[in-house]
């Protein structure tokens, strides 16, 4: 009866050390070109030249 309760927890922790890495690369990434992207949009922006 144990056996059948320690294997999903050992394939729950093999399951958590390989999935983590690239979940955490992923939204890294995300997060660091939304925000690349966020300032090349607002920087590039300029105002309208001034009517005569």
């Amino acid at each position: 009866m144990d056996a059948l309760i320690t294997l999903p927890v050992f394939a729950a922790k093999v399951w958590h050390y390989w999935v983590a890495p690239p979940l955490v690369a992923g939204g890294l990434f995300l997060a660091v070109s939304l925000g690349v992207g966020y300032v090349r949009k607002v920087s590039s922006h300029k105002p309208p030249p001034p009517r005569r």
